[in-house]
């Protein structure tokens, strides 16, 4: 989240999904972010590369974002965001195999059904609104929200489905101690796109510097999707975790489960000292 901490952010993830399958989905991610006073809120840039099929199949996303951060009440803040994204699709269709390539001595070349061009470019715009106080936040969140995503001198009929997220949650101290707080985080979270929905259920535990946590995902109508489980560690400085995806179908519980890694470096925050209410959800 942009603007998230006073201190400059670098945050770097790398997810491998289904890693026991041959050319599966990676995804490399680079985000940077810092509060910048004169704005009354943070500015951020991110970079995203996800590949699949061995590099037969690649999505680049480049974003830039601006969260305005405003005091509501005197318990309730506001941190609202706006962001605008190019994204490079490319999809290199001579490792494929078309019906025409296929006859009686075996697999041609060439082929009609092929679509000439491998490579489509887009502008997407998304945002979303965030109310949160020391103990509770809540939040909405929207994706795709150009009706007709922008191709290269020309406008696609085949545009993204809007994506909508709703999430809430808040964070609890359980140990009522001044320091070696013990602190109980529930987080849900409901998405929306298309014919795609997801009912996200996640709790986190933290003690000291040491976070657990896990997340149990359902469909609308409450079908067992998979399952997240979570550990991760925070520093004054920086802050790493790694997951596990569990999937629970029939098929896909064979395989192994997918990981993802993550690390934010926080800079020059000792240099910083404008006072700073940090968000009151987990910081995973």
């Amino acid at each position: 989240m942009v603007g998230l901490r006073s201190c400059p952010t670098v945050f770097v993830s790398y997810k491998n999904q289904w890693p026991s399958l041959s050319n599966a989905y990676k995804s490399y991610a680079l985000h940077y972010s810092q509060y910048v006073e004169a704005l009354h809120g943070g500015v951020g840039l991110s970079v995203v590369n996800d590949t699949q099929g061995g590099g037969n199949f690649n999505t680049f996303l480049l974003s830039g974002m601006y969260a305005f951060r405003a005091q509501l009440t005197r318990e309730f803040k506001m941190h609202a965001s706006l962001n605008i994204s190019y994204m490079q699709q490319h999809t290199d269709y001579s490792q494929l195999i078309f019906p025409d390539m296929v006859n009686a001595s075996g697999i041609s070349q060439d082929s009609r059904e092929a679509p000439h061009k491998g490579v489509e470019n887009y502008i997407d715009f998304g945002g979303g609104v965030f109310i949160f106080s020391n103990d509770y936040y809540i939040g909405l969140a929207g994706f795709h929200l150009n009706k007709k995503n922008k191709i290269l001198n020309r406008t696609s009929n085949n545009a993204f489905p809007r994506r909508y997220t709703f999430h809430f949650g808040g964070k609890f101290d359980i140990s009522r101690r001044r320091e070696n707080k013990l602190l109980l985080s529930p987080s849900f979270a409901l998405e929306k796109q298309g014919n795609f929905n997801r009912i996200n259920s996640g709790l986190y535990i933290t003690w000291k510097s040491i976070t657990f946590g896990g997340w149990f995902h359902q469909d609308f109508k409450f079908k067992p999707v998979s399952y997240t489980i979570m550990a991760g560690f925070v520093h004054d400085f920086f802050k790493i975790s790694y997951s596990n995806d569990f999937m629970i179908s029939d098929i896909t519980k064979k395989i192994l489960p997918s990981h993802e890694v993550s690390l934010s470096l926080y800079l020059n925050c000792l240099e910083n000292k404008k006072e700073y209410e940090a968000i009151s959800c987990p910081d995973f």
